[in-house]
């Protein structure tokens, strides 16, 4: 009963108010908030720490500033991983040594850290190879990074012991890790 007294007054104002005023109310929308001219913080957002364990990126500002997970809210800012994929529509796209990079380049190819030999004869090149990037054109065991030049699917330098196939420890640049191909794909190293 009350409303209808206070909307009944407001229709009585608008009447007295003449024909040259108009007034429009609305009882659904609130005044916007004042935020000092900034964005406002919505309430409702989580910090995505609270699912995330310490040290894990939850920002990316540039490869040099990613902001981690500390004690469960997003407020250290640090050197972003080495291999961090920075943008999640290019899978090549890495942080190295805190610089943007296309790891499909001879500097970094496949992974941080994996350099072609271009002064071998003839001068590796890093190239796809079923989905993965490998440094091409080796003709010894000697001339590639991982010692090892497979002769699978054309000469590349492999992830690999040469003699058996297997993954060797520590063969791939850290974080990223050796993937033992199947059939006859050549290993590979990989962050995922």
């Amino acid at each position: 009963m009350r409303f209808a007294w206070v909307r009944r007054a407001i229709v009585v104002a608008l009447a007295t108010l003449g024909a040259a005023c108009s007034l429009i109310v609305d009882f659904t929308t609130k005044p916007a908030p004042d935020c000092d001219g900034g964005d406002c913080a919505d309430a409702t957002e989580i910090d995505p720490c609270a699912s995330l364990p310490d040290g894990a990126v939850c920002d990316f500002l540039s490869c040099q500033s990613c902001k981690v997970c500390d004690n469960g809210s997003c407020t250290r800012t640090r050197m972003c991983p080495e291999g961090y994929a920075f943008d999640k529509a290019s899978p090549t796209s890495r942080c190295c040594n805190g610089l943007p990079v296309s790891v499909t380049t001879n500097a970094n190819c496949g992974v941080c850290g994996v350099k072609c030999n271009t002064t071998a004869t003839p001068a590796q090149d890093c190239q796809p190879i079923d989905g993965h990037y490998f440094c091409t054109n080796c003709r010894n065991n000697s001339d590639c990074w991982s010692n090892c030049c497979s002769n699978t699917m054309g000469y590349h330098c492999a992830a690999s012991d040469c003699n058996n196939g297997s993954c060797p420890p520590g063969i791939c640049p850290v974080p990223s890790k050796c993937v033992l191909a199947a059939g006859n794909e050549p290993n590979y190293c990989s962050y995922d």
